[in-house]
């Protein structure tokens, strides 16, 4: 018998193998078990796991703000924020832009950013596929920010956003 028809027999008798959740299931899940902490992701505020040499949490934000924020990003109209989680960064880019997309691929993440940013009439909210930008227009973003997010995608999904992000950035964004 065949390598190959042995490798089919022995495929067809065995129990599938059970489906690992994709990173997009899996940050679902992480929103639901902590969705009734206060202010979700900022307890990644921690200079020695975020490998910054800062004092305290309470400096973070503002030093990445110096550092990165203001002198890369400036202002802008239309800021495109992808996966803001439950908006640690949001808070620094907010005052940064007229309007802030946030595109998340958690729907409960989007539910925690609307309950920490009650009332704000600048973010808009967007449920992403973990493929892409789907449902943000075309040419319709100057900047675009994301921290934290790529390293934990296959780089088939961050190819499919570099592509993405060209279509949704702006002429010279």
């Amino acid at each position: 018998m065949s390598r190959l028809r042995r490798l089919r027999r022995t495929r067809r008798g065995s129990a599938p193998k059970p489906q690992r959740p994709t990173v997009a299931e899996g940050w679902e899940a992480y929103a639901r078990r902590h969705r009734d902490r206060e202010e979700v992701g900022d307890e990644w505020n921690q200079p020695e796991v975020i490998g910054l040499d800062v004092a305290s949490p309470e400096e973070i934000l503002p030093y990445l703000d110096r550092v990165v924020f203001a002198p890369f990003l400036g202002t802008c109209d239309v800021l495109l924020e992808i996966g803001p989680g439950g908006g640690r960064f949001t808070e620094i880019l907010l005052p940064k832009c007229r309007r802030l997309i946030a595109v998340d691929t958690s729907q409960t993440m989007l539910e925690l950013l609307q309950q920490r940013f009650h009332g704000d009439e600048r973010l808009e909210y967007h449920l992403a596929d973990g493929r892409g930008l789907g449902s943000v227009a075309s040419a319709s973003v100057d900047a675009a920010f994301s921290y934290g997010v790529f390293v934990h995608i296959q780089h088939w999904d961050i190819f499919n956003y570099l592509v993405e992000l060209e279509r949704v950035l702006k002429p010279g964004g």
